[in-house]
């Protein structure tokens, strides 16, 4: 695989995780970062001729992973702020009768 196809493969991984998110599921994305560890690994072994290429698709998975960025602040803005409150309830003293 080249780095190319490898990074298509990284935004194709992303897009996945932006409809599972998007469809209110949570998206598990362990080992993602070891997976781009890798392909930064190999593009620091690219000929300065094959570096354009590769820019443009490093932007363009940039970009995947700013929409999956602001995917999963809101949905953590949503989930979380609902769970907070039922976590901070569980701290509220019962009411007692007067």
């Amino acid at each position: 695989m080249t780095e190319s196809e490898f990074c298509r493969a990284l935004r194709g991984t992303v897009a996945a995780a932006r409809q599972t998110v998007a469809a209110g599921d949570f998206v598990d994305l362990a080992g993602f970062d070891g997976e781009v560890a890798a392909l930064c690994e190999a593009i620091t072994r690219l000929p300065a001729a094959a570096q354009p290429a590769i820019a443009a698709e490093l932007g363009a998975l940039l970009g995947e992973l700013g929409e999956l960025a602001a995917a999963l602040t809101a949905q953590n803005g949503v989930e979380g702020g609902t769970a907070r409150r039922r976590a901070a309830q569980a701290y509220v003293p019962p009411k007692t009768p007067e």
